[in-house]
Formats: structure tokens, sequence, C-alpha cells
């Protein structure tokens, strides 16, 4: 295997001008809301705690005012786009270099671990007719790789395989392969993969057990990493879709509808120099067979051991050969489903940030791109950020009740503290209004979701309720941390796919003591004066009615009405995939060909 000729120096001039622009933008707003934070403070804190606020909030502002020029970037870019981001786009696309390609060899990955086993054939079979429909399909086969550990589970995985194998003779194969021993979790199934098979195919797609694509976008793919030989990894954003809860619709919406915004900006300035996201990707086999084999970290986990959050150290590898790495943002037809209710969410949250603070180890390690330390580096504060938002939080709350200023009138520079809290705001919700702009400019997209109106009324509540999860959210994370860097481990178990709501005394067991904390937050505050209880409002809300939120949010009945009133909806509810639209279909069937249950 050549080692590639690394491509960043051939980086357009326009991207290099991106991340230039992108960089002073982000230094000078955080240097001028940092100074009049700091302003504002100085007669209500101390020498040491005011120097220990303005920290803290220079390093979080910094986070949010990168992500809200990207968006701007990305927002801008999508206005100058032509407006066709559909899977139709894709289908167009793979019609005119389907001709003039020759046939390549593409394996289709699922890799599960004690899923439903129908659930996973009903969208591989989904898959496999939409890719016949769209094109030949001749090129491609799908693995079934299997890492259950459930004795049931895996005798009904072999059965339906059998079954499928037996009833389906077609040009596009169906292969199942069961490691007795999941070592190396997802990593090492992959690695087991490409050990056995992997010579035999220049291309891999890797999916999780939830993912669904169109035959159309995975043409299109494989289409495009022809064309383009230098890229290693083109990654497809994933949407997610088919969940009814109400906290799943509100994100299955906000990726809808912000999403598009953020991943064009991220895309400006990182080109090829982007990253993985696990899953819903396509592979170059050779090279990532040669350079992205996962180290072992020293130490002890969970911080040491095996690499947990795979994805962003494989794509790092593969740049660090000289191997693009690539988003295609104008791909449609890429799907994904999402945690359905509160306690959900934070599990996986908790998973993600072990395997992210992992990378801590890794951000200054030898050879790595500026950009892959970058990468991976946002991963870790994106959840490190919570502690140190609470410890902000913490800090701000000693000095609002000890001091005298602001416990009976505002000081002189309050002024000052509204305008920088008014900018922290408007930073975090503006983007949402850029999200809502583009998507109100396609016609095609603003019959879909209900309108300019019904979308708009979405986006504020789902902004009210993002808002008031958000505080419980910092809690949970910052737990994360704490327990990771205390060498806590966690079990990575199947993801729970089930829409069951939360019943009020399983709420009150998981989110009661953050009620109480509220309550008492509340006290505290009010101690100092009514002034001073305005500024934590949306925290102590958020705190004392999560229980209540918790219950809400997981109600497929309220998430339900909503979708009748025409509210949180996303393309993909009112005009159905035809992907999606096979799954449903086939999943009935399958599940009258076994008993087990997950």
């Amino acid at each position: 295997m050549i080692k590639q000729t690394h491509f960043a120096s051939r980086l357009p001039a326009s991207v290099k001008t991106t991340r230039w622009l992108l960089a002073v933008l982000t230094f000078t707003h955080t240097v001028i809301a940092t100074g009049l934070f700091a302003k504002g403070i100085a007669s209500s804190a101390g020498t040491g705690m005011s120097l220990l606020l303005s920290s803290l909030f220079a390093l979080l502002f910094s986070v949010i005012a990168f992500s809200f020029w990207m968006a701007l970037f990305g927002f801008v870019q999508r206005l100058r786009d032509a407006r066709t981001r559909s899977v139709n786009t894709t289908i167009a696309e793979s019609k005119v270099w389907r001709h003039r390609m020759k046939p390549i060899k593409t394996a289709i990955l699922v890799p599960v671990y004690n899923e439903e086993p129908s659930d996973v054939y009903a969208g591989v079979l989904a898959m496999r007719r939409s890719l016949i429909e769209r094109c030949s399909g001749d090129e491609f086969a799908f693995f079934i790789l299997s890492d259950t550990t459930n004795a049931e589970v895996a005798i009904a995985e072999e059965q339906l395989w059998s079954q499928i194998v037996e009833d389906n003779n077609v040009d596009v194969p169906i292969y199942y392969r069961r490691r007795e021993k999941n070592i190396g979790r997802k990593s090492g199934n992959l690695e087991d993969f490409c050990v056995r098979w992997g010579s035999q195919y220049t291309y891999m797609v890797v999916l999780d057990a939830d993912s669904l694509m169109d035959g159309a976008t995975i043409q299109a793919m494989v289409d495009r990493m022809d064309v383009k030989r230098h890229l290693g990894i083109l990654q497809v954003p994933p949407v997610p879709i088919n969940r009814c809860t109400w906290l799943a619709r509100l994100q299955q919406f906000a990726a809808n509808m912000y999403g598009p915004v953020f991943t064009k900006g991220l895309d400006m300035w990182a080109n090829v120099e982007s990253n993985y996201w696990g899953h819903n990707a396509i592979i170059r086999v050779e090279p990532f067979m040669h350079h992205c084999g996962l180290p072992v970290l020293p130490g002890v986990a969970p911080l040491g051991g095996e690499i947990l959050s795979h994805d962003f150290v494989e794509a790092a590898l593969m740049l660090r050969s000289g191997w693009g790495v690539e988003l295609a943002t104008d791909l449609g037809g890429s799907y994904e489903e999402c945690p359905t209710n509160l306690l959900d969410y934070a599990i996986r949250d908790q998973r993600w940030c072990q395997g992210n603070l992992q990378h801590s180890r890794l951000v200054l390690s030898e050879g790595f791109h500026p950009t892959s330390r970058f990468h991976m580096a946002m991963g870790v504060l994106s959840y490190v950020s919570s502690p140190l938002w609470m410890l902000f939080l913490l800090v701000t709350i000693w000095v609002t009740t000890t001091s005298k200023d602001l416990a009976n009138e505002p000081s002189s520079n309050s002024w000052l503290q509204s305008i920088v809290f008014a900018m922290t705001i408007g930073m975090l919700f503006v983007p949402k209004i850029w999200g809502w702009v583009d998507a109100v400019l396609s016609k095609r997209q603003r019959q879909l979701q209900g309108g300019a109106v019904r979308m708009f009324l979405s986006m504020i509540g789902e902004s009210i309720v993002s808002c008031l999860l958000a505080p419980t959210m910092m809690i949970y994370h910052s737990r994360f941390v704490v327990n990771t860097l205390r060498g806590k481990k966690i079990t990575w178990n199947r993801q729970n796919r089930d829409e069951k709501g939360l019943e009020w005394q399983t709420a009150w067991n998981h989110f009661g003591w953050i009620s109480l904390l509220g309550l008492f937050t509340t006290v505290c505050v009010l101690a100092a004066g009514w002034t001073s209880l305005w500024w934590f409002l949306p925290i102590t809300v958020g705190w004392t009615c999560i229980v209540p939120l918790a219950v809400l949010t997981s109600s497929v009945a309220l998430g339900r009405k909503f979708q009748s009133w025409g509210l949180f909806l996303i393309p993909e509810e009112t005009e159905l995939p035809s992907v999606l639209q096979y799954k449903r279909s086939l999943q009935q069937n399958l599940e009258e060909l076994t008993t087990v249950k997950i």
C-alpha cells in the first residue's frame, strides 16, 4: 500500500480564507464579550473571583462563538447553493455517473449487538430492494456482522437469515457472521470483517443497526469515491426519523431544521479534513486496513485500554496517512433513529462521554494532523464544558448571594451583565432562525413541514423545551466526566430502541433529586433578592420541573397529537421515503417468523 501524498497544501484558497476568518471572528467576539463580562462583575466580585469567572467565561464563550460563526457561514453558503437537497438529487446524480463507471464491489456492513432481529433484517431487505430499484445492485453485498451475546437472539438471527436466503434469490447477497467473542466491540467487529473479506472489496459502507439508506444514496457514495480518488472516507450526515415520542420528534425536527446550516459550515472550513461519525459513511477498504488499526492506550480503563469512540480516531489515522475525509452535505437519503426518552438519551450520552474523554490522550499524540487534533479537542470539550459551566454557575451564585450590590439594588454595571447575557442567549438562538429561514425558502420543504407559521411555532417550542432540558443534561454530563476521571467504567450495552414512556415513579427515582436541587437553588438565589432570580430563571425552572418534563416528553400520545396539529414535522413524515415504506411493510412479516423479543 503506497502512502498518499498529503493534500493539505492543495486545499482551495476559499477554505484557507474561511478558516482564518472563522478564527479571527471567534477570537474577536470572545475578547469583546469577555471584556464586557469582566467589567460587569468588577464591582460585585473580588479580584480572584473576577479572574476565575472571566477565564471560565472566555473558554466557554469561545465554543459558542465558534459554533455561531460556523453556522452563519453555512447559512450564507446554503443561500448561494441551488435549493435541491432531497434524495431526488442523489438519484439524478447516480444516473449520470453510473453509465461511465466500471463495476465496483462494495460491502454494506451492518454490525449488530443483541438487536431485535426482525428490525435489523427488515432494514437490510428494504435497502437491498431500494438498491435493486435504483441501480443494478450487482456490485453490492450485505454483511450482517453479529456480536450478539444472547443465545436466543443469536438463534433467531440465524433462522431469519436462513429463511431470507432461501426465499430471496437475487443478485445482491446477504451474508451473516457471528463472532463468539466480541473483542473490540464495533471497531473489532469491522476489523474482523477486513481481515476475513476486506481484500475482496473496494469500498465498505458502514452502518449501525438502526441505520437506513436509500439505494440511490449508496450508489452515489460509490460513484463519488470512484471519482474522488484522494478520499478515504465519505460521510453522509444522517437525519433521525421514524420515532413518535415528543422528545424524539423534537430531536428529529431540530436535526432537520438546524442541522444543514451547521454541517454546511463544518464542510466549508474542514473540506477534505473533515470527520467520521462511525456510521452512514463509505470507506475505501485498502487504506483503512493498512492505516486505521486502533492503538491500545496505555493505562487502565476508562481512559486507557481499548479505544471506545473509534470513529474520530480512524478519521485522524486516515488523514495522517494522506487520505481525505469529506462530508457529503448535498446527499439525502441517510437516516438513523434517536433515543425516545430523557433517560435513554442520558445513557447514550454517557457512553459517548467516556469514549470522547479518551481522545484527550490523543490530542497531543505524534503525527496527527492539526485539524484532527481540533476535532478531537472539540469532542472532549463538548462534555468537559458541562462541569466547567457548573463551576461557573456555582461561583456566580456564590458571588450573587454574597454581594451587597446585587442583594439590594442592581450594580452600576448591571447593564453590561444584561448585554452579555442577551448576547450569549442570542448566539444560541439566532442560528435556529437561520435554519428556519433556510428551510422556509425551500417551497417543497415548507409544504412538507406544515408551512412557515407552523415551522416557526415548532422552532419556538423546540427552543423552550431544549432550554429547560439543558440544565439537567449539564448535571448528567458533569457526573459522567467526574465518574470517568475517577476511573468508573461503564458497560456498553444494547441501546434501547423501544418507544416506552417513562412512568412517574421512574422519572422521580432518576430526576427527583434534581427537582429538589432546583427548589433549593431558587431559595438561595431569592435570598439575594428578586433581581438575581431573573438571571437564573432558565436553570432553576428547568431543574424544578424536570420530573413532569421527562414524563411528558416520553409520551407517544403527546407526540402524535403534535403531529396531528402539524407541529415538529419533518419532511419524511409527510412524504414517507420509499426505503422506510419498504422496511415497515417487511417488518410485520419478519416478526411473524420469530418469537424473540428484546
